[in-house]
């Protein structure tokens, strides 16, 4: 488990890696460049690994906020799981990392959620199918919104965190209790939404500024942790703030997502028992499951009179569909991806970003934009400004932001007195505290940003499963190499590359159901299929 990727980039400086962060990004005794250091971040890479493989280990309980480190009896926010982010990232990489013995602590622990969830569904909102989970759970698989409405009322939340089921039956294709246990609590999502959305007629539609009617909507809900503000008095210039929502972008993009894995998982089953409801959904989301645009940035709160009005909250939802979603692509060329990039580069120039988590996740925003560099300026963000001397991710302290406009959910990171670096530990003295999740989303976004497999079909053979190499490496990395990634459907891949060029590929299926043809892709143009991948093809 432990040998399976390795990663070569750079030879490692012979000075102490507390210092080699401290440097990240600085200027060189030249004046010119900054510092980069490729082979800090394969360190950090193999870091990450061995903190998800000891953290998350077959018989126990998933990996939480802090993993196994916890420093003393109270942990930091309760040692608890949160489902609107951190636990969906601290798995984003388990397969794809080759660490797919981390992932088996996570079915039981879904699957115990949706039991929970289905009494949540029938108390909370008289809904007498399916299961229901929202932002915040425990060891206890509660699937009630629990604490304040405005940090735990995400209705997407549990079915965001089920996704990973299918992640897990995407790599191991051949595997039936995976596929099974996906396909039931997927398919329990689809049928609590397909009966707990509210359908919405042309009119109202019209009113809200939905494109399409009728329309599916969800609600009473939050975008997480995120609020709007919306004009109150247009004389006086008086405005006001909220957070409860109706069918935010997120539960578009999370529904969406939810249906159309449920219904390839049905192919590869051969059959289902809720095909229709997810095919109801699907149709019924505003805009068919699109994001909507407004002035050319994704439109957080398309049902909601109001914006995003923080461009530097922390959370990264209205981008869902980018990533960890599957709908937007550069190669695409449509309103929604360039409106999701400059909502991307917005919200970064604003000052996003300012957790280790939240970092994380603009690093895999980057990478799927296939902007290398972009996604560099992101890892150096992660590392030298979020990572201790030891290498553990972290959560600095954060002050209020819109004080006088009274945003309860909007917060900035505080000026720290020294850099997380300086002090060895679970929290340092600057009151930054250890997350597990920064960690494991820079194992993600590295990987991303040398292998991409989320496009293309286990079922439809005219739309076969697409490799794409390198497809943002950052531009320092010139030469490297990478063994053991792991692809949707079932492969193993290895990759080098020289002077920032594909040097060669090594493709082997490892799964008996692995599909016979995948398709190639480097610096975004196909440039072949392999076929007949049962030995290693080059």
């Amino acid at each position: 488990l432990w040998s399976r990727p390795t990663t070569r980039r750079g030879a490692t400086p012979a000075v102490s890696t507390a210092r080699r962060i401290e440097r990240l990004g600085q200027a060189c005794d030249n004046g010119t460049d900054s510092t980069a250091d490729p082979s800090v971040f394969a360190l950090a890479f193999a870091h990450a690994r061995y903190l998800l493989n000891a953290a998350s280990r077959p018989g126990g309980l998933p990996a939480n906020l802090q993993g196994v480190w916890a420093d003393g009896l109270h942990a930091p926010w309760n040692g608890d799981y949160h489902l609107n982010i951190n636990l969906q990232m601290t798995y984003w990489a388990a397969a794809t990392a080759n660490l797919e013995q981390s992932l088996e602590p996570l079915a039981p622990f879904l699957k115990g959620l949706a039991e929970k969830g289905v009494e949540t569904a029938k108390n909370w909102y008289g809904v007498e199918r399916g299961w229901v989970a929202h932002g915040y759970t425990d060891v206890w698989r509660d699937g009630r919104a629990l604490g304040e409405n405005k940090w735990a009322l995400c209705v997407t939340c549990g079915a965001w965190a089920a996704l990973a089921l299918a992640d897990a039956s995407e790599h191991r294709p051949s595997d039936e209790s995976k596929l099974r246990t996906a396909l039931d609590v997927l398919g329990g999502a689809v049928e609590f939404f397909d009966a707990y959305c509210e359908r919405v007629d042309g009119a109202t539609a019209s009113k809200l500024g939905l494109p399409n009617a009728p329309a599916l909507l969800t609600g009473p809900t939050t975008s997480p942790e995120n609020s709007y503000r919306f004009e109150k008095n247009a004389t006086a210039r008086k405005y006001a703030w909220g957070f409860v929502a109706l069918m935010p972008a997120i539960d578009v993009a999370v529904l969406y997502r939810v249906c159309d894995a449920y219904l390839e998982l049905c192919d590869r089953a051969k059959g289902c028992a809720h095909r229709e409801a997810a095919r109801r959904l699907t149709d019924g989301l505003p805009n068919k499951g699109r994001p909507l645009v407004r002035d050319g940035r994704i439109d957080e709160y398309p049902a909601t009179p109001g914006v995003a009005f923080d461009d530097a909250h922390r959370h990264w939802s209205g981008l869902w569909a980018l990533y960890p979603g599957r709908q937007l692509s550069p190669r695409d060329k449509d309103e929604a991806y360039a409106a999701a990039a400059a909502t991307l580069h917005a919200k970064l120039a604003a000052g996003g970003g300012h957790t280790g988590w939240s970092r994380a996740w603009a690093a895999c925003l980057a990478a799927r934009t296939l902007d290398g560099a972009l996604l560099e300026t992101q890892l150096l963000a992660l590392v030298g400004e979020f990572f201790m001397a030891n290498l553990l991710a972290t959560h600095p302290p954060l002050k209020p932001t819109f004080k006088g406009q009274k945003c309860e959910t909007c917060f900035d990171r505080a000026p720290p007195p020294a850099k997380p670096a300086a002090t060895q530990g679970t929290v340092t003295k600057s009151g930054d505290v250890f997350q597990l999740d920064g960690n494991l989303g820079f194992l993600a976004a590295v990987v991303e940003g040398l292998l991409q497999s989320h496009r293309g079909s286990l079922v439809d053979a005219a739309d076969p499963v697409e490799l794409h190499l390198l497809p943002a490496l950052p531009p320092s990395w010139s030469d490297g190499a990478v063994t053991g990634l792991r692809a949707r459907g079932g492969y193993e891949v290895d990759v080098a590359w020289s002077a920032g060029r594909l040097a060669n590929a090594t493709i082997k299926a490892v799964d008996a159901a692995a599909p016979a043809v995948v398709r190639l892709r480097w610096r975004g143009r196909r440039f072949a299929e392999a076929r007949g991948l049962g030995d290693a093809a080059k």
